[in-house]
C-alpha cells in the first residue's frame, strides 16, 4: 500500500507540475578546468601529460601516432582558474623551407585551423577553441575530430 501511494503521489506530481527527472548532468570540458581538458584527450586516444609553464599556466603536451603537439590556455586574465580558451598547436621542421605564401593558401582552402611559417621556413598549425564555462564532453570530442582531420591534411600538405 505504502508503495502505490508513492507513486500516486509521484504520477501527481508529474501530471500537475511537470515534475520530471532528468538524467545526470554530462561532464563539461572547460579551459577553467585543465584536468578536463586532459582527460577528454585522453578519451579521444591521445597520450597527454599536463604541465605548467613559468608563469603557472597550464600546458598539456599530446602524442598522437608519433606526432607532437600542444594545448595551450588562453584567456585566463591573470589568473590561471579563469582560463576560457584553448589553442592547439603543432610545429613541423621541413625541408625545403615553405613561404607565407604557402601559408596563406593553405588557410584559403581550409576552414578550421590557422597555418603560419616561422623566420626559418618551418610550418605550425594553430587551432583556436573556446569553451567559455564548459563544453558538453560531446562537443569536444567532435573539435577533437576536426583537429585530427585539420592535422593530417596539413601533415599531409607538408609531406610529413
Amino acid at each position: 500500500m505504502m508503495l502505490r501511494s508513492a507513486c500516486l503521489v509521484a504520477a501527481f506530481g508529474i501530471a500537475v507540475f511537470g515534475i520530471t527527472v532528468q538524467p545526470a548532468a554530462a561532464q563539461s570540458v572547460a579551459a577553467s578546468d585543465p584536468e578536463s581538458v586532459l582527460q577528454a584527450i585522453r578519451a579521444h586516444g591521445h597520450k597527454a601529460k599536463l604541465e605548467h609553464d613559468s608563469e603557472g599556466y597550464p600546458i598539456i603536451h599530446v602524442t598522437r601516432a608519433g606526432i607532437n603537439y600542444a594545448v595551450y590556455f588562453y584567456g585566463c586574465d591573470g589568473n590561471p582558474a579563469d582560463c576560457r580558451d584553448l589553442q592547439f598547436s603543432s610545429g613541423f621542421d621541413v625541408e625545403p623551407a615553405l613561404t607565407d605564401a604557402w601559408a596563406n593558401a593553405w588557410n584559403r582552402q581550409w576552414v578550421a585551423g590557422r597555418a603560419e611559417v616561422d623566420e626559418e621556413g618551418d610550418p605550425r598549425l594553430t587551432y583556436f577553441v573556446t569553451t567559455g564555462s564548459g563544453l558538453p564532453e560531446e562537443n569536444f570530442r567532435e573539435i577533437m575530430q576536426v583537429w585530427d582531420v585539420t592535422l593530417d591534411g596539413f601533415m599531409e600538405d607538408i609531406g610529413w
